[in-house]
């Protein structure tokens, strides 16, 4: 995505990187359709290159502004201090590490940032000023085109905003009109969300050409991904639908304990439940859902009013966390931990809402957390936020420790997911760069293995670059052969092609070449080829085509072309 990506290298490239993937291809599947995310990587490569830290700056930089959209939007809420409390220990969180330190998690980052001024953007136009429509207009389309998880994120609104008219009618039939009450928060005060007992019109209309948007590119994508050339390799992928059901009782747990014990934390989870009888479906999965129904035991003791705003909490975790389950399109693991980012926020919503709820109406007295301790008054409560932070940020920094290395990160990943294939890739991949062949021919072998019906195409093509170097050029043929069959490998293409352009065998080489062509009109090493192909066989005004989408630096490709002159 980055590093192997011809359009972040030049300006010029800007407008095919709105028609193609994130991985510079054209015909293979939407799924990963994100261009602002593969734009900032051109801005970033020609300020600095490949250096890795200034990558790693804009994602702090991100997230950072972020977490400040998130202090925001609870004093927008008027949580008070809890809200302050909580939108700090929400930043320091470790389920952040995977999107902010991982350079390709640039999408989360991009993603997250835009939802949250989006969500900002729309209830200040509601509360302040209407020309915030068009900030949030403006940055929901910068979503969209970050990451498609962002499609779902107006139907958050949508469900505040239904069951805000439903309540508003039913004041009306009991007579309580709107215009006798406060246009207060939850908890009494002016100028919040809480209690907005009137319907915004222009607000409504803005909603309504969003939800539309959304549901016509949701159903575009939905049926580009159903009917694209690429199929998803994951066990969950494999389940039928009742299974995907039930696994969601290992999500939802697995997701609850990650945001209050963050440990031990790893990059993929590949775990599926596939029957009624396990202890996900029988224990894990009740437990969570009573210790969610305790907390809305305390959100009932609230006022009528604040009914939406409940229901606008419940439906930022549950929608947010939609387009994760593989219930429509299915995913590449059962669940990963940058998933939960931007979901979670509806639950830290709901805590702070039961908190200061409690606190509020008396239930829990701030005094009852303040002590007299060698004749000062220590507030309790900021001492439990500051040791959260620290219990937080502690996994945080030991999180990060395991991305120091690549080695490292996927070895310490294996231990608690062995039957990642990618992961054992991966790791293949760091073994061979450091001439360990043999451990990364076995590394190979099992990410094969592993994968689903052993058809992971990149661990194929990397068993045949393994064994070309061995010297089995039969064998990394064979496995060359595999990656085109499974994936359409951009890399089986441009290694086989490779091999039968040095045995002269042009006339495959050139059929295969042109296939990959299609799909990867950008690649320098697939044009180089062809223009290397086109050279030998004479064509020379076609060679002069595809060298001249080469960079000069690239290989022998200018002396090439003096040759041409």
């Amino acid at each position: 995505m980055v590093v192997n990506n011809p359009l972040i290298r030049e300006w010029r490239y800007l407008p095919q990187i709105f028609q193609t993937s994130a991985f510079a291809e054209v015909s293979s599947s939407p799924k990963f359709y994100r261009p602002l995310q593969i734009v900032t990587y051109l801005f970033n490569y020609k300020v600095h290159g490949l250096s890795v830290h200034g990558f790693h700056i804009i994602n702090i930089i991100l997230h950072i502004f972020s977490s400040f959209f998130v202090f925001l939007l609870f004093r927008l809420f008027r949580f008070g201090k809890t809200g302050d409390w909580l939108s700090l220990i929400y930043t320091v969180h470790p389920m952040h590490v995977e999107s902010v330190t991982y350079i390709s998690g640039r999408g989360d980052c991009l993603y997250l940032f835009f939802s949250l001024l989006f969500l900002l953007s729309y209830f200040l136009g509601r509360l302040k000023n209407k020309w915030f429509y068009i900030v949030a207009i403006i940055s929901f389309s910068f979503a969209i085109l970050s990451k498609e998880n962002s499609v779902l994120v107006p139907f958050i609104i949508l469900a505040y905003e239904c069951s805000n008219w439903v309540i508003i009618k039913f004041n009306k039939k009991r007579n309580s009109s709107s215009k006798g009450q406060s246009d207060d928060d939850v908890f009494g005060r002016k100028g919040s969300i809480g209690e907005m007992t009137t319907l915004d019109k222009r607000g409504i209309v803005v909603l309504f050409i969003l939800v539309l948007v959304s549901a016509i590119y949701g159903i575009f994508r939905v049926y580009s991904v159903a009917n694209g050339n690429s199929v998803m390799l994951s066990p969950i992928a494999e389940l039928n639908f009742y299974q995907k059901c039930l696994t969601l009782t290992y999500s939802f747990a697995t997701y609850f304990k990650l945001l209050f014990f963050p440990y031990p934390l790893h990059m993929e989870y590949l775990y599926v439940v596939k029957s009624f009888f396990n202890s996900y479906v029988l224990i894990w999965f009740p437990l969570v859902v009573l210790i969610f129904l305790a907390i809305l035991t305390k959100v009932a003791r609230f006022t009528l009013h604040s009914v939406p705003f409940i229901f606008f909490c419940l439906a930022w975790f549950f929608v947010g966390l939609l387009p994760t389950l593989s219930l429509v399109t299915p995913m590449a693991s059962t669940l990963r931990e940058h998933w939960i980012t931007f979901p979670a926020l509806g639950l830290f919503c709901l805590i702070a809402l039961v908190l200061h709820n409690l606190f509020d109406r008396g239930i829990l007295n701030i005094r009852m957390f303040r002590k007299k301790v060698f004749s000062r008054e220590i507030d309790f409560i900021a001492v439990g936020c500051i040791v959260l932070i620290a219990y937080f940020s502690f996994f945080t920094v030991l999180r990060n420790k395991d991305w120091e290395s690549a080695k490292r990160l996927f070895s310490h990943d294996l231990k608690y997911e062995p039957n990642s294939f990618v992961l054992w890739n991966n790791l293949g991949v760091e073994y061979y760069r450091d001439s360990q062949f043999e451990l990364a021919k076995n590394a190979f072998q099992k990410s094969v293995d592993t994968s689903p019906n052993k058809a992971y195409a990149i661990a194929l093509n990397n068993l045949g670059g393994v064994n070309e170097y061995f010297g089995n050029i039969d064998e990394a043929i064979h496995f060359y052969t595999l990656g085109i069959k499974h994936g359409l490998y951009k890399l089986s293409y441009t290694n086989l092609a490779g091999i039968y352009l040095r045995r002269g065998n042009y006339r495959l080489a050139m059929e295969l070449l042109i296939e990959a062509e299609s799909s990867f009109p950008y690649d320098y090493e697939l044009n180089y080829l062809m223009g290397f192909l086109y050279f030998q066989t004479g064509n020379y005004a076609a060679s002069k085509h595809f060298f001249s989408k080469v960079p000069y630096n690239y290989k022998n490709v200018g002396d090439i072309f003096k040759s041409l002159k």
